[in-house]
């Protein structure tokens, strides 16, 4: 019995003790849970001031920004003695006299000079006419540089969210707009530049260029505003063919088309023009098995290329600058590109047809 009660007794002491040391460290582990958790709301309401303090930062630039475009803009539609007051952050100085006289070289530098900045203007109004009139928000032209033959730059736009706000800016070396008539859409191109967000580096564009699709938009506005920022091929809109060559190109393309229906097939809808063997402002339809229209293309230009392969099996046609509708859906082509495998087409029917080289 003594040995019992010696034993139970031993038990329930090292029970007690390991229920203190317990009690002891989930003591500490409680404490450390609570500095860790007052340390969490003390970075969090930094991270808040910093925010904060950042949003106040972005808002005195854009306002900063604002008021220099407004006063150089000022400045080229002002005569001299009307040149108005300098913003606030720029440190005025001391009247050191008059200006020496100008030469004439000095003053038709001048006088250019006014004529490009007018004329910058004037193209980012039109460009944010165009799209404001396509309810198209988040891109505002600061500046499109100097304008070329078919381009311009180079480009500054401000990049916002649909509230307005500033998220960053957009810059590129080269800016251009492209058209498809048929697809009724307008790309803006950049190239050769980068976006920058919240104060961030600048990220390079993918590839080098990024372009925006802009959809269901009639080209025919912005060809006739700016002209000058289209490829020269695209600033004329479709013009209509209905000569004995077209019709019978189109005829062969579509008996062509039909000759494997294993995964359905590609119908031409429709066609504006031929340009040797380059079918332009071309409708295509692909039907599934069942004969059900499950998509179409928009393309303002369609040609039809060998199989990179075999010269003497299969074909692709090549479509450029359009759009997809799937099932009610637009897309893009990607890159402006798209093309059209048929493997089993046999390219020897296809060349007697005259669509292939």
């Amino acid at each position: 019995m003594r040995r019992s009660e010696f034993l139970a007794g031993s038990a329930a002491a090292l029970l007690l003790l390991m229920g203190a040391g317990c009690s002891h460290q989930a003591e500490e582990l409680h404490g450390e849970v609570s500095r860790l958790e007052t340390e969490l709301e003390g970075h969090q309401r930094i991270i808040v001031a910093l925010r904060q303090d950042l949003e106040v930062q972005e808002e005195a630039h854009r306002k900063r920004e604002e008021e220099w475009l407004s006063y150089t803009r000022a400045l080229a539609s002002l005569p001299v003695p009307d040149v108005p007051s300098p913003p606030g952050f720029i440190p005025v100085k001391e009247d050191e006299g008059a200006a020496p006289a100008r030469s004439s070289e000095e003053l038709a530098l001048e006088e250019e000079l006014r004529r490009v900045r007018v004329l910058d203007e004037e193209v980012c109004t039109q460009l944010g006419v165009l799209l404001r009139a396509e309810q198209v928000s988040g891109y505002r032209f600061l500046t499109v540089g100097s304008p070329g033959e078919g381009f311009a730059g180079p480009v500054v736009v401000r990049l916002s969210d649909q509230r307005g706000r500033p998220l960053g800016s957009l810059h590129a070396e080269r800016f251009h707009l492209e058209a498809s008539h048929a697809g009724k859409s307008v790309t803006m191109v950049f190239e050769e530049g980068g976006e920058s967000h919240g104060g961030r580096p600048e990220v390079p564009f993918e590839g080098g260029r990024r372009r925006v699709p802009l959809l269901g938009v009639a080209p025919e506005p912005w060809l006739e505003a700016l002209p000058g920022l289209f490829p020269e091929d695209e600033r004329t809109g479709p013009r209509a063919q209905a000569d004995e060559k077209l019709a019978r190109r189109a005829k062969a393309l579509n008996e062509l088309l039909l000759e494997d229906t294993s995964d359905g097939y590609w119908r031409l809808k429709d066609c504006a023009s031929l340009d040797g063997r380059i079918f332009r402002e071309v409708q295509l339809e692909h039907r599934g098995r069942d004969g059900k229209l499950d998509k179409r293309l928009f393309t303002d230009q369609l040609s039809v290329q060998a199989g990179e392969q075999d010269a003497s099996s299969g074909v692709i046609l090549r479509l450029s600058e359009g759009v997809q509708d799937v099932r009610g859906e637009l897309r893009p082509f990607l890159q402006g590109r798209f093309s059209i495998f048929l493997p089993g087409a046999d390219a020897g029917a296809w060349r007697g047809a005259g669509l292939l080289r």
